[in-house]
C-alpha cells in the first residue's frame, strides 16, 4: 500500500460520523492500518493510528521521505508529528504549507506534489468539504499521467483516491468508471489473485453497492472472498472485514441465511487471529445474533450467546469487560423470550464478580440488585424478591451505596415503589396498601405510587457498567438491528 493511500485511510480511522454516512473500505496486510467506514467504527483496543503512523515512519518503507537531500524534509516531518498527535488542523495547515512550497520548487506534475496534494484532499473530505476535494483529486488524476517517471503505481494511487472522494461524494457512478483504469493494470501487473487485485475489486463491489446494484456488488465479493482464500491461511482479516461486508449486502436482499454463513465464517476467522474478547469479534458476533432474531431464529441467537459466554468465561477473568457485557445481554435476552428463570443462575454470577470487583457500598450494586430483585419476581420467586429489596433497605440504613446525598431519599422511595409492585404480583393486597401508606407522604400530587419500572431507578454511579435492557440483544418479537446490519448502512 502506497503512501497516500494510507494517508487517506489514516485521516478517517477515527471520523465516526462523516464514515457513517460515506462508506469504503481500504482494507491491507503486514503493517497496513483497516479502515471500515460504513461501520464508522474503530477497534479501541487497537490503535490503528498510531501503528499505521509507525510504519509511515519506517524509513525502509519511506525512502522516499528518508532522502538527506529532500529539501522540504522538515515539513514532512511537521505533517508526520502532527498526525502522530491527532492533530487534524494543525496537519493540514503543514501540509498546505508543503504542497504550496512543493509547487513551487517541482512544479504541479511531480510525485512528491501529487502525494501532499492528496494528503490535502483527505483532510477536505475529513471536514466535508467534498466539492473541493474532489475538483483537486480530479486534477491530480490527470496530472498523474504527466510526472516525468510515471509508474502505474502513482497514476493508480491518484485515480483510486479520486474514486473514494467520488464514493464519499455522492457519486458511485463516477467512482465506478474510474476505478476501472487502476484494476485493470492491476490485473496485468501482478495478476487476478493478488492481494492488491483483491482490494481494488472490494472497492469497485462497494461502489456499485452505493450504486444500487446490489446483487451484482454480492457476486463481486463472492469472488473475491474465494480467492483470497486460496492465498491466505484461516484467521485473515481481510476475509473477515469483506465477508461481513458482504452479509450486509445479502441482508438488504432478505438473504438472511447466506449472509448468516458469511457472518459465521467471519466470526471464526476473527477469533482465530485475535481472540474470543476482542471488540471487533463482540461487534461480528453481536451482527450475528441480531441475523438469527431477525429470522426467526431465536432458539439459535440463545444458543449462540450461552456458547459465546462459556468461551469468554474460558479466555479471561470474569471481570472482564467482554464476558461481563455478554452475561448482562444473554440474561436481557432471556427476559425478553420470558426465562426469567433462566437468568436467574447468571444474575446471581454477575452479582458475584461487579461486588468483588467494586464492592457492596458501590452505586452500581444497587442497580444489580434492584435488575435481581424484578428478574425474580419474573420468575414468581416472591419471597426472593422480598429479602432482596429488605436487604437493600438494611444496607441503606446501615453502611449505604456511594451515592450522592441528594439521592438516597429517591432511593428509599424506588425501594418502597418496588416493594408495591412485589407484593401487588405476589396478591397481598394488605401489605401493599401498607407500604403505598409509607409513600404518600413523600409523594408529590403527581406520582403514581403503584408504578415501578426500571426508569425509576437512581441515577448510576457508573455509566459505562449499567445492566443494560437488551440493547445489544434483538427481542424476538420486533428485532432491532445490531451495529453494522444493513440497516445501519
Amino acid at each position: 500500500m502506497s503512501r497516500t493511500t494510507r494517508i487517506l485511510g489514516i485521516v478517517f480511522v477515527h471520523l465516526s460520523a462523516l464514515a457513517v454516512a460515506v462508506g469504503f473500505v481500504v482494507w491491507q496486510n503486514r503493517n497496513r492500518v483497516t479502515v471500515d467506514t460504513r461501520q464508522g467504527e474503530s477497534d479501541p483496543d487497537d490503535d490503528s493510528l498510531q501503528k499505521a503512523f509507525a510504519a509511515l515512519l519506517d524509513p525502509n518503507a519511506r525512502s522516499r521521505r528518508a532522502e538527506p537531500q529532500d529539501p522540504f524534509s522538515e515539513q514532512k516531518d511537521a505533517v508526520r508529528k502532527h498526525i502522530a498527535n491527532r492533530a487534524p488542523e494543525l496537519a493540514r495547515k503543514a501540509i498546505e504549507d508543503l504542497r504550496e512550497r512543493q509547487l513551487e520548487y517541482y512544479g504541479e506534475a511531480h510525485r512528491e506534489t501529487i502525494i501532499s496534494s492528496i494528503e490535502l484532499a483527505a483532510l477536505r473530505l475529513r471536514s466535508g468539504e467534498f466539492p473541493e476535494a474532489v475538483e483537486m483529486l480530479e486534477r491530480v488524476a490527470e496530472v498523474a499521467r504527466d510526472v516525468s517517471d510515471a509508474t502505474d503505481e502513482i497514476i493508480n494511487e491518484a485515480q483510486v483516491n479520486l474514486g473514494i472522494a467520488y464514493r464519499m461524494s455522492g457519486q458511485p457512478a463516477k467512482a465506478i468508471d474510474i476505478f476501472a483504469e487502476p484494476l485493470a493494470r492491476k490485473i496485468r501487473s501482478v495478476g487476478e489473485d493478488h492481494r492488491d487485485t483483491l482490494q481494488m475489486r472490494a472497492l469497485l463491489a462497494d461502489a456499485h453497492w452505493d450504486a444500487g446494484h446490489t446483487e451484482q456488488a454480492v457476486e463481486m465479493l463472492r469472488t473475491v472472498i474465494e480467492r483470497l482464500a486460496r492465498i491466505s491461511d484461516e484467521g485473515d482479516m481481510d476475509a473477515v472485514f469483506l465477508a461481513d461486508r458482504r452479509s450486509m449486502m445479502l441482508e438488504q436482499l432478505g438473504n438472511f441465511s447466506e449472509a448468516a454463513e458469511c457472518l459465521e465464517f467471519a466470526l471464526k476467522n476473527s477469533r482465530s487471529a485475535l481472540g474470543v474478547a476482542h471488540p471487533q469479534v463482540f461487534r461480528i458476533f453481536q451482527r450475528l445474533v441480531g441475523n438469527y432474531f431477525q429470522s426467526g431464529q431465536g432458539e439459535r441467537a440463545v444458543a449462540t450467546m450461552e456458547s459465546n459466554l462459556t468461551l469468554l468465561d474460558e479466555a479471561v477473568q470474569p471481570e472482564h469487560d467482554g464476558p461481563v457485557q455478554a452475561r448482562m445481554n444473554l440474561i436481557s435476552t432471556y427476559r425478553r423470550l420470558g426465562r426469567s428463570a433462566d437468568a436467574l443462575p447468571h444474575q446471581e454470577r454477575l452479582t458475584s464478580i461487579l461486588c468483588g470487583k467494586h464492592g457492596t457500598r458501590h452505586g452500581l450494586m444497587l442497580v444489580t440488585r434492584n435488575y435481581t430483585s424484578e428478574i425474580l419476581m419474573e420468575a414468581k420467586k416472591f419471597d426472593q424478591a422480598e429479602e432482596v429489596l429488605a436487604a437493600i433497605r438494611e444496607q441503606l440504613d446501615n453502611d449505604g451505596y456511594d451515592l450522592p446525598a441528594g439521592q438516597i431519599d429517591e432511593v428509599r422511595r424506588d425501594n418502597i415503589r418496588r416493594t408495591i409492585t412485589l407484593y401487588e404480583a405476589w396478591d397481598r393486597p394488605e401489605d401493599a396498601e401498607q407500604w403505598k401508606a409509607r409513600l404518600r407522604p413523600a409523594e408529590s400530587p403527581g406520582d403514581s405510587p403503584t408504578t415501578s419500572t426500571t426508569d425509576d431507578r437512581p441515577a448510576r454511579a457508573d455509566s459505562a457498567t449499567e445492566q443494560p435492557q437488551g440493547s445489544n440483544s434483538p427481542a424476538p418479537e420486533s428485532p432491532e438491528p445490531t451495529p453494522g446490519s444493513a440497516d445501519d448502512r
